[in-house]
């Protein structure tokens, strides 16, 4: 599982590589490069569990309480080029609060 997670985070640079300088190749080439990323994706998440929904919600609490921002996806005016994380797909009735003794 550990060498799961560094490939996904190698994938994670290939993609945003593909994404800043492949992308100004030519269609075809940019096609195959990404193609290739693709079959990558797919090995190593046939090597993953999927978590019940509740981890989820508590890592989508902590990303939109700015515990992970990261310098590479901001902007020149230092604004997120990735929106934040929306707090619609948490059940109803489900508290967006990280510590749930203060309301």
């Amino acid at each position: 599982m550990k060498g799961a997670a560094g490939e996904l985070t190698n994938l994670r640079d290939s993609f945003r590589q593909a994404a800043l300088v492949s992308s100004k190749k030519s269609f075809e080439d940019f096609e195959g490069e990404v193609a290739k990323l693709r079959a990558r994706l797919d090995k190593v998440r046939a090597l993953c569990l999927t978590p019940p929904n509740i981890f989820f919600w508590l890592a989508q609490r902590k990303v939109n309480a700015g515990d992970y921002s990261f310098d590479l996806d901001l902007d020149e005016g230092g604004r997120p080029t990735i929106g934040p994380v929306t707090t619609s797909a948490l059940p109803a009735g489900t508290s967006t609060n990280p510590d749930p003794e203060t309301k």
